[in-house]
């Protein structure tokens, strides 16, 4: 073999060689692009997940504050319709004492008579 010949080799060979590299450096490059891809996608899921939570947390808070103003305002109806009750039940003891102070009036006057 001529040394042109040889040297043909040596490129063919280090060709070879190179685009080995390169076809597994490609692999390697398209498994650590699926790897990162899987990888977002998992973060994104995490996040929506995250935020779905937050969301409901955020919900049951709202309906919490909501029942507890609903509890306040009945609550406050309640001593409101208690207290006219108590009112209602003093003026009706008022209106019984000035029947009953009438009724004795009434008798101390027949009997004056």
């Amino acid at each position: 073999m001529t040394n042109k010949s040889k040297e043909i080799g040596k490129l063919n060979a280090l060709n070879a060689k190179s685009a080995a590299k390169s076809f597994r450096s490609s692999l390697v490059l398209e498994d650590l692009e699926a790897v990162s891809v899987a990888d977002f996608l998992r973060q994104l899921s995490l996040d929506d997940e995250g935020r779905q939570r937050a969301e409901e947390e955020e919900v049951k808070r709202r309906n919490a504050d909501v029942l507890e103003a609903i509890a306040k305002a009945i609550e406050a109806t309640k001593s409101r319709a208690e207290a006219q009750r108590r009112r209602e039940e003093e003026e009706e003891r008022r209106r019984q004492q000035i029947l009953e102070q009438e009724r004795q009036r009434v008798s101390l006057f027949i009997t004056k008579f």
